[in-house]
């Protein structure tokens, strides 16, 4: 099967997928355009929409007040879980023990329970506490049920995150990458400490490997390389290694080599000083396989993927 008939394939089951999980959302905006005299199919477009049946809802069917308690549960709920699910993550996340693996299974395990099979119990317990037709017994219900989930991926989240680096480590990576020759005494007051004390930091986070050099981003287009491009360049078995051989010796001013997604492709960031330049670069490696020429416009600055 070819890579395009795969992508054919997956493309028509993609929007299948997506038909099926429409289709509930037609129905009742279909349904709800419609009269209560109407006996067509629910997958018959309505003919003659009847808009007035919102303003009905409106006006008799209490929907304004609807919306506001929804809003006000999922507003509440939404709370509850994020504090509580964070609070909850962190110890079981950063404190590595056969105590907390336990809690985690069974919190793990509580997520595979079907909420219908606890509904009668559940419905007793809040008649016990009065909390039927009220807004907080609504609440507790809506963040108990879905407070093992926020805990799960929480403490997954933090887990991901180096033990070693803290907020304010994040702000000193932050303030380097935006000014690498940054004085201590002006990083220090960014993040309210000693001058010594940042360099203390920065000293450990070299001995970590987070910082492994400083660099720095030379003006191109002043030492005349005033043009800059982007290849594609598709490989194969036999030209590969040419290619990489090609890449070790060249003279052009490339910054950048990756190798992307599959073994033979790959991205170059290259600047020249003349058309020429860039022609002769061309003709050299399009005979390593399909290359693909992207001239750079602009580049976009303030990007800074590591945040504070």
């Amino acid at each position: 099967m070819t890579k395009k008939k795969r992508t054919w394939i997956f493309t028509l089951l993609a929007l299948l997928i997506a038909a099926l999980h429409i289709s509930p959302f037609y129905i009742m905006i279909n349904m709800s355009l419609k009269t209560l005299s109407d006996r067509s199919s629910r997958w018959m477009p309505a003919l003659h929409p009847h808009f007035e049946n919102y303003v009905t809802a409106m006006e008799h069917g209490n929907l304004m007040s609807a919306m506001w308690n929804t809003f006000q549960i999922t507003a509440l709920s939404v709370i509850i879980i994020v504090g509580a699910g964070a609070m909850a993550a962190y110890p079981l996340a950063r404190k590595a023990s056969r105590k907390n693996q336990i809690i985690l299974t069974f919190i793990v395990g509580v997520m595979m329970v079907p909420q219908l099979s606890i509904l009668v119990p559940l419905y007793k317990e809040m008649v016990t506490l009065k909390g039927i037709n009220k807004l907080w017994g609504i609440v507790i219900v809506s963040a108990t049920f879905h407070l093992p989930m926020a805990i799960y991926m929480y403490s997954n989240f933090i887990r991901s995150i180096p033990k070693e680096l803290d907020e304010t480590d994040m702000k000193i990576i932050h303030a380097l990458r935006k000014n690498g020759r940054i004085s201590m005494t002006e990083l220090g007051k960014e993040v309210f400490m000693t001058s010594q004390a940042v360099k203390n930091r920065i000293a450990r986070l070299q001995d970590l490997g987070v910082v492994e050099r400083y660099t720095v981003n030379v003006n191109c287009p002043l030492f005349g390389y005033t043009i800059h491009c982007v290849f594609e360049l598709v490989t194969d078995e036999k030209t590969r290694e040419g290619f990489l051989e090609f890449m070790k010796h060249t003279e052009y001013h490339i910054f950048h080599c990756y190798r992307v997604d599959g073994a033979y492709r790959f991205f170059l960031d290259a600047h020249f000083h003349s058309e020429k330049s860039r022609a002769d670069f061309i003709r050299e490696v399009s005979a390593f396989g399909r290359l693909t020429t992207h001239q750079v416009m602009e580049e976009i600055q303030g990007l800074h993927p590591v945040d504070e």
